[in-house]
């Protein structure tokens, strides 16, 4: 076999590996649910456009698919999974609700926020979820429990009420009023001039102003 026809083996059979390894990724609608409040349990990526109404869909492995469980009730949506099983390709959400107020992350997500405005905001972040917001809110509160990151200096807000327990990093821009507790070695920056501060750092944490403005 000579060196052309060795090399034109090899690309088919990449092809066909390639090909083979995406047959079982498949994309499926997310149960309507007319919810305020969201709670991720699952390992994830997540796109959440704040505006609309209620939809989405989730693109993952077929087999993993399978095993998520949704759970909705009284104006709560949560996503997690049937079995305790180890979600190892991980999922992509993709999801729009113009109502939602308050989402709960419970592990290892990344979540991307858009088009918020709404009179208030809540984040909670257990582990080592990744969270990036966008738009305009009154009030912002977050509680970080772990080593997460927040990313909300594109999310305009009144009022910040901020909690970091652990090593966890949360960044906003407030205009009025900012409370701040650091438990541990995390970190609060803040861009913008509230006329109200009220902080308090337990541990080696710190809380400090932003100098510069964010690139959008």
């Amino acid at each position: 076999m000579n060196i052309k026809s060795i090399s034109f083996l090899s690309v088919c059979l990449i092809n066909g590996s390639l090909a083979f390894a995406n047959e079982n990724i498949v994309e499926t609608i997310v149960p309507a649910c007319d919810y305020t409040s969201l709670t991720i349990n699952v390992p994830s990526t997540v796109k959440l456009v704040a505006s609309g109404d209620s939809s989405g869909s989730v693109k993952g492995v077929n087999k993993e698919l399978d095993e998520l469980k949704y759970t909705c009730s009284n104006g709560k949506f949560e996503i997690s999974t049937k079995d305790s099983i180890v979600i190892k390709e991980g999922l992509i959400f993709k999801l729009t609700n113009g109502s939602v107020s308050s989402l709960t992350l419970n592990g290892a997500q990344t979540v991307d926020i858009t088009n918020l405005a709404a009179k208030s905001f809540t984040l909670v972040v257990n582990g080592a979820g990744t969270a990036n917001l966008f738009g305009r809110v009154d009030g912002f509160d977050v509680d970080l429990n772990g080593a997460g990151q927040v990313e909300a200096t594109l999310l305009e807000s009144q009022t910040g009420k901020i909690k970091v327990n652990g090593s966890g990093l949360v960044r906003l821009n407030v205009s009025s009023e900012l409370i701040g507790k650091v438990n541990g070695s995390g970190r609060i920056e803040y861009l913008g001039i509230p006329q109200t501060i009220d902080t308090k750092v337990n541990g080696s944490g710190s809380i400090s102003v932003i100098l510069e403005s964010p690139k959008i």
